[in-house]
């Protein structure tokens, strides 16, 4: 049935059950399944081999919170105070799913968007947006939606439908760019686009989407 969770992981155990008894599995991509069948997951190879996709219940989610979440917190600091770039986007990659991780990953974001790259900006977003293990703090919830915005804008400034919709689910105070974005209404959300527009059309532009201007860890005070 749709949304049935425990079938669903259920499946993805057999179906790896069943490849293993009619094909041969090199014994360092069995173990990749077998690992993630301890921590609790399920798991099936993606493709050919050499990545694997599964399911996490609620108590393997747990788990790998407590495993990971202090690791992850302290290498993002480590990657904030030198300023590394590569470091931040390392912790997205390797303990995505933690608070640091989503943190990172919004980091990544915004530095890709700002250095032109637009549809790997959205692909990080997105892959947020849809983790059933984001838990995203409620003072950047905004500023996440303001990034899906300008993304999508930057994207294809002729579409704007779903630049709109990010938009209308800003409906907490925030900021963009350090000026105070005022409450939800027709005319705020028509403004925001235009700054928006602005903001993403490129260096010649009068604002632009430099990462510390983001709701995150980094920056001064009067930033976003």
């Amino acid at each position: 049935a749709e949304g049935d969770a425990e079938r669903f992981g259920q499946l993805v155990d057999e179906n790896f059950d069943l490849r293993r008894s009619i094909c041969n599995v090199a014994s360092g991509q069995e173990r990749m399944v077998r690992v993630a069948r301890e921590a609790g997951a399920t798991a099936k190879f993606a493709g050919s081999g050499g990545a694997i996709i599964g399911t996490l219940p609620e108590a393997g989610a747990e788990a790998y919170q407590l495993q990971f979440r202090t690791r992850a917190d302290r290498h993002l600091q480590t990657a904030l105070d030198e300023n590394d770039d590569d470091g931040i986007i390392a912790v997205a990659r390797r303990w995505f799913h933690t608070e640091a991780g989503h943190r990172a990953a919004i980091l990544t974001a915004a530095r890709f968007l700002e250095s032109g790259q637009p549809l790997a900006a959205e692909a990080w977003l997105e892959r947020i947006a849809a983790s059933p293990m984001t838990n995203l703090p409620d003072n950047l919830l905004p500023t996440f939606k303001l990034m899906q915005a300008a993304t999508s804008i930057a994207i294809d400034p002729t579409k704007k439908t779903k630049a709109r919709q990010h938009l209308e689910d800003v409906d907490t105070p925030t900021r963009l760019g350090g000026e105070p974005i005022p409450e939800q209404n027709l005319l705020r959300d028509q403004l925001l686009m235009k700054r928006l527009e602005r903001a993403v059309s490129g260096p010649g532009s009068n604002t632009n989407l430099a990462a510390e201007n983001w709701e995150m860890s980094r920056g001064t005070p009067d930033r976003n």
